[in-house]
């Protein structure tokens, strides 16, 4: 008899661990979609930024060509900012996800 009360003692932890698994990867699955997303914007905007350097410094070559630098040097100041928003995003969404994790564990 004994061995049955340990085999379903066993049983009934194993099923706990496994519901207890399933709730933290559907608390956090929906963070790690929105950080992929959020990251894919982040991704673009630096390939933004990249190309508006590139402008940059070809408007530098051309010294007639100084109201360009000015534009682009603005749109690059205004990637930047968007850039560290979406740093800063990423990073909540990270301690949403692990502060989720600590509470289900």
């Amino acid at each position: 008899m004994a061995f049955f009360d340990d085999l379903g003692k066993t049983l009934s932890e194993t099923g706990s661990f496994a519901v207890k698994k399933a709730r933290e990867f559907a608390g956090t699955a929906k963070y790690d979609a929105q950080i992929l997303a959020e990251q894919k914007v982040l991704d673009s905007l630096l390939k933004k930024l990249a190309r508006l350097s590139y402008d940059s410094v070809k408007a530098l070559e051309d010294k007639s060509n100084s109201e360009t630098y000015i534009q682009v040097t603005s749109e690059m100041m205004s990637l930047c900012k968007d850039i560290e928003a979406s740093d800063i995003r990423i990073s909540n969404l990270k301690n949403e996800k692990n502060n989720v994790k600590k509470e289900l564990t």
